[in-house]
């Protein structure tokens, strides 16, 4: 069974992204290409993924806050 791969933020031209286990970066191209969860204009950027991501470790959440 494959893995689903979901982007987590994006920077100009990439995205990055992960199934689970694995993170790794993916042109925007070929992400917009594939149909990767979360359309590629809904990802946050990587300030506000990282802003995002400090708040919910200061929290002691252990959840990634991106769907």
């Amino acid at each position: 069974m494959a893995k689903v791969v979901r982007g987590l933020y994006r920077i100009p031209g990439w995205a990055y992204i992960t199934d689970g286990t694995m993170t790794f970066d993916i042109r925007e191209l070929d992400y917009r290409a594939k149909g990767h969860k979360r359309d590629y204009n809904k990802l946050p950027s990587k300030p506000d993924y990282d802003a995002a991501e400090a708040a919910r470790k200061a929290a002691g959440k252990t959840k990634n806050p991106w769907p």
